[in-house]
């Protein structure tokens, strides 16, 4: 996802939202506010689950959320949503539907 929205791609030039799906890595939560900041005409949603509860891309979500709310707060950045499953990949499948007709 990083690499997609950071080729500077002319196609990308229409981009009104990004949806992801386990896409934290690497301490990237710092990345991914920053590009919120600087992309404020673009939302940004952020689907994870916290199982297991020490999981990386779980605790870089919560983080990434904690800077949505804060001071300032980043308004496209439209929600981190926490799917309380057991099943890591029962996330897309009940939250992006949703997403889809909002």
């Amino acid at each position: 996802m990083w690499t997609i929205v950071n080729n500077r791609s002319s196609k990308l030039t229409n981009l009104k939202e990004l949806w992801f799906f386990d896409c934290l890595y690497g301490n990237m939560d710092r990345n991914w506010i920053s590009w919120a900041r600087a992309n404020a005409g673009i939302n940004l949603q952020i689907l994870y689950t916290v199982f297991p509860p020490k999981e990386t891309s779980a605790n870089l979500a919560k983080s990434i959320s904690r800077a949505a709310a804060g001071r300032p707060p980043i308004p496209n950045i439209r929600s981190v949503s926490q799917e309380s499953s057991n099943n890591h990949n029962s996330v897309p499948p009940n939250n992006i539907g949703r997403l889809i007709r909002a």
